[in-house]
């Protein structure tokens, strides 16, 4: 089975291309979504019309791409939704952090009487 190296990662070739031969694993869609590409184009006349502009595909009307120049920029026309996210008070961070920085002066005292020991002998 021939193997195609990329960077760090290293596919089998039964993944690859427009038709695997293998089901791809979310992990590997995200690395080739080809398959996903032709079965949206199929339906691209029907049920693609109504994606939202938060989906990974969906259909822009010409007029749309018209007023904006004819800029193809996904930027222009995919709506992002940000998820809110919670972050801890920022007492309790800083409180942390204390903690972190206690325990990495201890461990470098420790090491600091480890080296002056070693080079005293």
């Amino acid at each position: 089975m021939e193997q195609i190296t990329s960077g760090f990662t290293t596919w089998k070739d039964e993944l690859l291309g427009p038709t695997p031969k293998k089901a791809l694993k979310a992990e590997e869609h995200a690395k080739n979504n080809l398959p996903d590409v032709l079965a949206r184009w199929k339906k691209r006349d029907k049920s693609e019309t109504k994606n939202l502009r938060t989906a990974q595909s969906f259909v822009v009307p010409k007029a749309e791409i018209v007023a904006q120049g004819y800029d193809l920029s996904i930027g222009r026309y995919k709506e992002v939704v940000h998820e809110e996210v919670e972050h801890a008070h920022p007492d309790q961070i800083l409180e942390e952090l204390d903690v972190l920085n206690k325990e990495i002066a201890e461990e470098t005292k420790k090491l600091r009487k480890l080296i002056k020991e070693k080079v005293d002998e």
